[in-house]
This record gives structure tokens, sequence and C-alpha cells, in this order.
């Protein structure tokens, strides 16, 4: 922009000098002959600096990066519908990442949206899914974009590393970031039609097994509208659909539904939910906060049943964290030499019934001593009562 500006401007004074000097001219000759010298070295110097801002511009390192990327796919575009065959793969939400590192570092998904995926999109105007090849989804992700890219990754692969451990590369996610054609979002987003967008198709499809929401302590996506209207969807889907897994939390730190170890995000995540109220979420177009609310409040239960559903689901996901903190423990007691407290119970029982068989027998005269000295002392015991009985009568 600086080099452009300075070229603009030596044109300027070129223009200047010539305009000025054709006016009130020490000689016919001698104006024309410097004007045109200075216009032309104006022109001159506007075309060098063009040139250098190309130069400049083409050097950029995240530049070299994309289209180092563009050069790595195999193939063109293949356009396909918006949906469920509209796809990616873990592996390839994996190599983005990887080749765009150094790039994004701390930034989130609005960075890599704007910077990263319409860029390397824009020649053909498709999606990323569509440029890098296109999968039938097996996961629908919600999520918010201000969230660490990061973040974001970590918590996909591990939840695919849970669902398949054998072929976790190849589970495959509906991301609007990645899915939706992001030079055409109207269209996504159904052109006001909410059965005919993007998000309704790929959640409502068959292939769809389960919902995955991405959040981290601060649990925003369920402040945000269309997160609400997706989890709604899987509300309906738990439901309708014997075979949908339902609706998990996935960190950082690993599923949280799947007993993953991150106890205190998920008690950050517990005290957060239960304060929000999703009648509350926000969205960027008033429209679409509309169409969704109304959604929810012709839905039975309303609000309060989407509430009372994220309730249970975190209440769910803290159970299975505690179980599995529980079995964790148990078997690291074990590899350090201690037992658990039940079986150590178990333990010292048995060797109290073995000792007591262990015990020697005593001689049988001893035991007919011990037999009336017994007898002895309930007799003693018995006169005495009759005494205390006698002085109680009147």
């Amino acid at each position: 922009a600086v080099l452009l500006l300075a070229g603009l401007l030596g044109l300027d004074v070129g223009l200047a000098a010539y305009n000025i000097i054709s006016v009130d001219p020490p000689s016919r000759l001698d104006a024309s002959f410097v004007a045109s010298v200075l216009a032309m070295l104006g022109l001159l110097v506007s075309i060098v600096c063009v040139c250098l801002s190309k130069w400049v511009v083409a050097e950029t390192p995240l530049l070299v990066s994309i289209k180092m990327f563009q050069r790595s796919l195999s193939a063109s575009p293949v356009k396909s519908d918006r949906g469920p065959q509209r796809a990616i793969t873990v592996q390839q939400l994996l190599k983005l990442f990887d080749a765009f590192e150094n790039h994004i570092r701390s930034r989130n998904m609005y960075y890599v949206s704007e910077n990263i995926v319409k860029p390397l999109t824009k020649p053909h105007k498709v999606s990323f899914a569509e440029l890098v090849g296109t999968q039938t989804l097996t996961w629908f992700v919600s999520h918010f974009w201000g969230m660490p890219f990061r973040h974001f990754v970590d918590s996909i692969r591990l939840h695919a590393e849970s669902v398949d451990p054998s072929r976790w590369l190849l589970q495959a996610y509906w991301v609007c970031t990645f899915c939706n054609n992001q030079w055409d979002v109207a269209a996504e987003v159904g052109n006001g039609q909410w059965q005919q967008s993007s998000f309704y198709l790929a959640l409502r499809s068959e292939s769809c097994q389960g919902t995955c929401m991405v959040v981290d302590e601060h649990v925003e996506p369920l402040r945000r509208s269309w997160c609400l209207f997706e989890i709604l969807q899987s509300i309906g889907l738990r439901d309708e659909r014997p075979n949908f897994k339902g609706f998990v939390f996935c960190t950082s730190s690993g599923v949280l539904n799947y007993g993953a170890q991150a106890y205190d995000v998920a008690m950050s995540i517990a005290k957060e939910v239960s304060t929000i109220r999703v009648q509350d979420a926000k969205a960027s177009v008033r429209a679409d906060k509309e169409m969704i609310d109304a959604l929810v409040m012709d839905y039975p239960g309303g609000f309060e049943r989407v509430n009372q559903f994220l309730g249970e689901n975190i209440k769910e996901a803290l159970h299975s964290i505690r179980e599995s903190f529980e079995k964790d423990f148990n078997s690291l007691n074990t590899v350090l030499g201690a037992r658990p407290a039940a079986v150590l119970a178990v333990e010292r029982k048995r060797q109290f019934v073995t000792l007591e068989s262990q015990q020697p027998q005593r001689p049988s005269i001893m035991i007919a001593a011990a037999a009336m000295s017994l007898a002895d002392s309930r007799v003693d015991s018995e006169d005495h009562e009759e005494v205390d009985l006698e002085k109680q009568t009147p």
C-alpha cells in the first residue's frame, strides 16, 4: 500500500509540474521538455512501485504457504451438493493445520476462514471440503468460531481416537467453516429457509451418528443461536432415531462423556451450564435468532426442555469422568503395590477366619472349669437381682 501510494504521488508530482510550467513557461521549448521529463519520471516511479508491491505481496510467507498447499492438491475440485456429502476427514484437517500452524499459532477460526480457507478456495469459489476431496459425514460438529483453532483441532482428534482407535484418521466430520462454501453463505443457510440450510441437511442425514460440541471452560457455543439450533435438532434425533449416538462435549483434554481425564475442565463447564439460559443466545443476524427462538418455543417443552437436556448431558459426563477416575485410581494402587479398600477388607476378613481356625483347642478340664465358673457367676448375679427386688418391694 505504501509503495502504491508513493507511485501515485510521483505521478501526481509530474503532472502538477507539467501544468505549472505549461501555464507560465520561461520558454516554450524548455517548458515542454521539462514538464514531459517530470511526467515521465512520475509515471516510471508509479510503474516501479506497482511492480515492487506485487513482488512484496507474492513473497509474504502466508501466501507462499497457501500456494504450496494448493500445489499439493492432486486434482481439481469436484463440486458436490450441500449437506452430508461435503465433510472432511481428521487426516485432511490435520494436513491443513500442519501446513499453516506457524501462521495460526493461537488464533481462532475467524482468522482461519478469512486468511486461509478463503484464499485457498478463491480460484474456484468452492468450499474447502470440495477443494481437498469431499467425504460423507459421520459426525456433526457444533462450535464457536472465537475459540483457538489449536483447541478445536485437538478436540476433534481426541474424539476420533476415542470412537475408532484403529481408523481414527478416516473419521469424517461436518464443520461449517470447511464444509460451507464461504463464497456463497446465503445459500448455505438456505436463503431464509432453515430446512434447506446445509446445517440441517447434514445433521438430519442418515449417516450422522452424533453431535460433537467443541467447548472449553467458557462454553461459548451455548451462547450462540445457531449452536442452539443444532442442540434442538440433536434432541429430536435422539428421540427419533435409535442409532443416533447422542450429543457429546469435546475438549482439548478429551471427550467428557467418554470419561476424559479432565475433571477441572468438566467442573468449570458444569458450573457454566448451570447458569446459562439458552434463551439468551445471540446471533450475528437478528433474523436468524428470531427464527431459531421460534423453533425452540414450538418444540415440546421449549427452552426449559433444551436447558434440561444440556444439564442431563453434563451430569452424564461428570459421572463418566468419576467412574473413569476411580478405575484408573484402583489400577494405579495395584501397580504401586497397594490394594483398594474393598479388596483389603475382604482379605482381612479371610485372614481373621484363618487365624480363628488355627487357634489351639483347650483341654477338656479347662473347658469344664470355665463352664462351672460361668455358671457360678450367673447364680451370683441372680441372687443379687432377688435382693434388689426385695428392697424395692413396699
